[in-house]
């Protein structure tokens, strides 16, 4: 399963693995020639062993796997919050170990999508969806209740029953430009004197950014009908993501699935 991985930072895109091959063999320790074949075994996986192949089948029992597939239009950033030695801003990034041939081996570093920076877009755009589809609007003193969306997105805190975490997007190193700004004054709407800085932005045109996100079934159909609109305004480019959206970073258009069926673009519907 997608949702599930192994060690620390988990949070963070890691421990992502795939089953390369699954042997299972039972040992009946009270036979002596099955208990001198179960200490003789290596517990490394790389060694050879001569149990017989299990088949696994990748499933996720009682969900629903949205698989969105998006190509930025031009710059985007998601920043790390740092800069480097030529930008006051640069994008995450992180340094990974990859296997080859049985062998561990560290990698160039990876840009990093944070789960947390499409989770927060998404949370915020279904809300307004919602609210506009059930007619529930601020002029006609309606309250927004938050609380509505926990069966989607999950609830934070120490009291909290129902907690939903994403995880981080990894791909290939993206492709990076510097560019340079300069602070507006508000009063004179000029420049402000020596208020210049840079940013180092990723230029993803012509590269996929590929991700799954799985719902759990049982979710409130308008709701999910929001979550759903949400989606397809990110793949519309009517819902930017990451940093600078102001200065027109951030716009992606692409593809969703829904349980490998495309739902965006629909040629029916269009």
């Amino acid at each position: 399963r997608s949702t599930l991985r192994f060690g620390g930072g988990t949070r963070k895109g890691f421990g992502k693995v795939c089953v390369v091959e699954c042997r299972i063999k039972a040992y009946n320790l009270e036979n002596s020639v099955d208990l001198q074949a179960y200490l003789d075994k290596s517990s490394s996986l790389a060694a050879d062993f001569d149990g017989r192949v299990f088949s696994v089948r990748r499933e996720v029992a009682d969900a629903t796997i949205y698989e969105l597939a998006l190509e930025s239009e031009d710059f985007f950033l998601f920043g790390s919050g740092f800069g480097d030695a030529k930008s006051d801003m640069a994008p995450m990034t992180e340094l990974v170990v990859e296997w080859k041939d049985g062998k561990p081996e560290f990698n160039e570093e990876r840009s990093l999508i944070p789960a947390t920076s499409l989770k927060g877009a998404l949370r915020h755009r279904t809300l307004y969806h919602y609210n506009r589809k059930v007619g529930n609007f601020a002029d006609k003193g309606a309250s927004i209740d938050e609380t509505l969306l926990e069966p989607l997105f999950g609830a934070a805190g120490p009291k909290a029953d129902n907690m939903s975490c994403g995880k981080d997007v990894m791909e290939k190193r993206i492709k990076e430009k510097l560019v340079n700004h300069v602070a507006i004054d508000r009063f004179t709407g000029s420049t402000i004197d020596g208020a210049l800085y840079n940013e180092h932005v990723n230029y993803g045109k012509g590269q996929s950014l590929t991700t799954q996100i799985v719902v759990a079934n049982g979710v409130d159909g308008e709701l999910l009908n929001a979550f759903e609109t949400a989606v397809k305004d990110v793949c519309s480019g009517m819902l930017p993501l990451g940093g600078g959206v102001m200065r027109g970073n951030g716009c992606f258009t692409g593809t969703l699935k829904r349980n490998g069926v495309q739902i965006y673009p629909n040629t029916e519907e269009e």
